[in-house]
């Protein structure tokens, strides 16, 4: 990792025009992509490195309202799965491509439209995710009916074509290694080119540290309590998803349909590096080529990160709690936001721990020392950070970068933006 990476500012409120509040950047490639929020109105906005390539907003002809989002890229054009609602009064889950020679945005599925096979309509969206390749576009999403079935679809497009919709994976799916019980939540789906990863379990009653569902909302009301515009330094719920029964994270190879436990309850998968313990709970995952991470929380009481190359089918510890923070000899107290994964096995994430030592951080696949990228005791611009915002998607090693959302201390009101961690490949640990 690098020596002192640079710290580049993408775009902050004191700037003329420019947003008041944001959400937590995603990248993909080059492409950054963050919800903007405006007097008035908000904006999906894409960034090319620090230059301003699109701005979306919510009082154009396109869109009314966005939710949650996810970016993809490939080396020609970028493309965003969204939670909207149109202006022509439809809402559900679309794409919006950029970048190309006929921009457009497809409805990849619409709330109130029939489910494929089924005597009933979608009911409830959440949880897009994308993947873009050179003639394909593909969005994995978890569904609701009018009858409470609940299911993980991917939807394909090839050439621009309308998107046609398969289930993945459904209520009607076994838990691998489990006694009879039947999958019925589902979070995070993420698809890659051969499979599908989730977090799936048979739901549970409550939750300790964050909403385990989000029955009784709309698809609409629901994603808006869970997007994480923040206009404060209040944090975002703890990722990890307790008091489910038989959780864990699995793959399902898109042609089989053959679903293989990652780390799960039902399997009592060993945590790597804790001798007999198993894991109790899991967040969702993020995937990036060949690799997936996650957060867990072990029997012994320890919440760790966890790397799984697909390729090698290998779990290996990044990091957990009874860990000591680089250069500063005091313990990790938690792990609140997971992590993000690069197609390189990287894994970079927000890390809570004592004495301003709270910050990002990040292990190489080859799993040599962790690095501190960013701490409280960093300056920006002379300015003293009060918040870190760095959640999934932060990082993409394509283009060897971090993206976060900083807030920073001034004098007369905070300073509010997203800035890009650049260079950060080099031959040793980080000294902040």
């Amino acid at each position: 990792w690098a020596q002192a990476p640079a710290l580049i500012p993408v775009a902050n409120n004191t700037i003329a025009g420019g947003p008041e509040a944001f959400s937590f950047p995603k990248v993909h490639d080059k492409f950054t992509v963050f919800n903007g929020k405006y007097s008035g109105e908000d904006r999906l906005e894409v960034y090319h490195g620090t230059q301003l390539i699109e701005s979306v907003s919510t009082t154009g002809s396109i869109y009314t309202y966005f939710g949650d989002f996810d970016v993809g890229s490939s080396p020609e054009r970028y493309a965003v799965a969204l939670l909207a609602e149109s202006s022509a009064g439809k809402s559900g889950i679309f794409v919006h491509s950029g970048n190309t020679s006929t921009d457009k945005d497809q409805i990849v599925v619409e709330l109130g439209s029939a489910m494929p096979g089924r005597n009933e309509t979608f009911a409830y969206l959440a949880d897009p995710s994308i993947l873009v390749l050179e003639d394909e576009v593909r969005v994995a999403f978890m569904a609701k009916g009018t009858t409470d079935y609940r299911a993980v679809y991917v939807g394909t497009s090839k050439k621009g074509g309308p998107f046609e919709l398969e289930v993945v994976v459904d209520e009607t799916s076994g838990i691998p290694g489990d006694k009879g019980y039947f999958f019925k939540c589902f979070y995070g789906p993420q698809v890659t080119v051969d499979s599908l990863v989730f977090f799936g379990s048979h739901c549970g009653t409550k939750s300790i540290r964050g909403p385990v569902d989000d029955n009784g909302y709309g698809p609409i009301e629901a994603e808006a309590m869970r997007r994480k515009v923040v206009g404060s330094t209040t944090a975002a719920d703890h990722v990890l998803k307790v008091d489910h029964l038989d959780a864990g994270i699995f793959t399902v190879d898109l042609r089989s349909k053959a679903i293989h436990p990652v780390a799960s309850m039902s399997a009592a998968t060993k945590v790597p590096g804790k001798g007999n313990e198993t894991f109790t709970s899991f967040s969702e995952p993020v995937v990036s080529g060949s690799f997936a991470a996650f957060a867990g929380l072990s029997s012994g009481g320890a919440v760790g990160l966890y790397r799984y190359d697909s390729q090698r089918h290998a779990l290996t510890k990044v990091v957990d709690t009874t860990d000591t923070v680089p250069g500063a000899g005091v313990p990790y107290s938690d792990f609140p936001r997971g992590c993000s994964v690069g197609a390189d096995g990287a894994v970079a994430f927000y890390a809570v721990a004592p004495s301003d030592n709270t910050g990002i951080f990040a292990q190489d696949a080859a799993a040599h020392p962790i690095a501190k990228l960013l701490d409280m005791n960093t300056t920006v611009d002379s300015h003293t950070l009060d918040y870190i915002g760095f959640g999934a998607e932060g990082y993409t090693a394509d283009a060897e970068s971090i993206v976060t959302y900083l807030v920073l201390l001034n004098s007369s009101s905070p300073i509010l933006g997203v800035w890009e961690l650049q260079h950060i490949r080099g031959e040793s640990q980080v000294v902040v």
